[in-house]
């Protein structure tokens, strides 16, 4: 039998930076250690997209107890031509084995832990509804301070 790949393309849509404050521990749920973390700002960088990531919304991530951070993040970006952009998106992180145990004997991820996330965007601005229409994939790192403030980095992808 024949094997053939669906042609697709990945198109860069634009990069962003974000800030986010210290952990706050729910606790234990089913799966593992329910974690929010509140976002404080940050900045978006793109050919067709540029503006600041408010200093709202968060990732209410769950520390699954065989590493695997599942990230849960909704934020909003005002642009620089002031139209708000929703962004929810799932994705994940693996801190590795050990990463559970790390975690809880408070130890941050090693720096540059790769992240992988999966954005949806809710635009009602008309210069950015075609947002609304977009698969996306990003592809990131986390740098993570539980002293003070983490830093996120994206560069995020429209698939097509």
């Amino acid at each position: 039998m024949e094997s053939s790949m669906i042609d697709y393309k990945m198109e860069p849509l634009f990069s962003y930076t974000a800030t986010i404050g210290g952990p706050e521990i729910v606790g234990p749920v089913l799966g593992g250690l329910r974690v929010n973390f509140n976002l404080t700002g940050g900045e978006v960088i793109g050919e067709r997209v540029n503006g600041k990531i408010l200093p709202a919304g968060g990732d209410w991530l769950l520390m699954r107890n065989d590493g695997i951070a599942e990230v849960d993040v909704r934020l909003t970006i005002r642009t620089d031509d002031e139209a708000l952009l929703n962004v929810h998106y799932h994705g994940m992180a693996d801190l590795g084995e050990n990463g559970f145990e790390e975690f809880m004997a408070g130890r941050a991820p090693v720096p540059g832990t790769p992240l992988r996330i999966f954005p949806r965007f809710q635009v009602a601005a008309e210069n950015y509804l075609w947002l609304n229409r977009l698969a996306c994939v990003g592809i990131g790192e986390a740098h993570v301070d539980f002293a003070t403030e983490s830093k996120m980095k994206f560069d995020i992808y429209a698939v097509s």
